[in-house]
């Protein structure tokens, strides 16, 4: 009796917050091997259902993925390809996430190939300085950029990192460790660790937001406590999963 086909694996269901976490996840593998990527290979990767995403679901879950646009975070959609070019909806990513410029398809190419430099430096083992990020439309780059702290690039009237309020670089310190830890973690584990990442990454980018040193002053005052628990247990559980004797690798 000739033998059936197995049966296709099942799609786990995702919400929209774990495939976003997901696709960065992706995304990132990508970087740490010195690799692109199509949006094809992504959706066997992540999850099928995104072989049928219309322009503009693709646009909006790209967005998600790299907002917020900040100079020490290289964009991960600029890894994705299409026929070995960038992605033909990668300014319409770039405009939503505040990233204006020319769209002429030269300069859009130029914009992709520093930026997977920044990421490939970003995510390599261990991370080295990304170089400057080119700017649509200006025909260079702007000044070296390394993997400091946000508050440090982008440098703000009379504040710096050693002026940081105790508390934010405590905070700033954790996620850093985190973001180190993900490459020897399991899928499954880079998802949770994502999602308390992604949480301090947004509370310190509303911190960033202050303008003068004396709002950031009064902000870091006011750092949820159960924020910096949170990022420490994960932290813990991390620790604890990388240092088992006899784990999966």
């Amino acid at each position: 009796m000739p033998k059936r086909p197995a049966p296709a694996a099942a799609v786990v269901p995702m919400d929209r917050t774990q495939l976003v976490a997901a696709l960065r996840d992706a995304l990132s593998d990508c970087a740490a091997r010195c690799a692109t990527v199509t949006w094809d290979q992504l959706a066997r990767t992540v999850n099928p259902d995104m072989v049928t995403y219309s322009l503009a679901d693709r646009c909006s879950l790209l967005v998600e993925v790299d907002r917020p646009l900040r100079e020490d975070r290289p964009v991960l959609s600029a890894l994705i390809r299409k026929g070995g070019a960038p992605l033909p909806y990668l300014p319409r990513v770039l405009t939503q996430l505040g990233l204006r410029g020319s769209e002429t398809s030269s300069d859009l190419a130029r914009w992709a190939a520093v930026e997977t430099e920044r990421a490939f430096a970003a995510h390599g083992t261990p991370p080295s300085a990304m170089p400057a990020r080119h700017r649509p439309g200006s025909g260079h780059r702007e000044g070296p950029q390394h993997l400091v702290p946000h508050h440090a690039a982008a440098g703000t009237s009379g504040g710096s990192a050693t002026h940081e309020h105790p508390r934010v670089q405590r905070l700033r310190a954790l996620v850093r460790e985190l973001e180190a830890s993900v490459p020897r973690l399991s899928r499954p584990a880079r998802t949770q660790v994502a999602k308390s990442i992604e949480g301090a990454r947004s509370w310190l980018a509303y911190h960033d937001s202050a303008v003068t040193p004396e709002q950031r002053r009064v902000l870091a005052t006011r750092v949820p406590k159960q924020l910096v628990r949170t990022v420490e247990a994960t932290l813990q559980d991390v620790r604890r999963i990388i240092e088992s004797p006899g784990r999966d690798r």
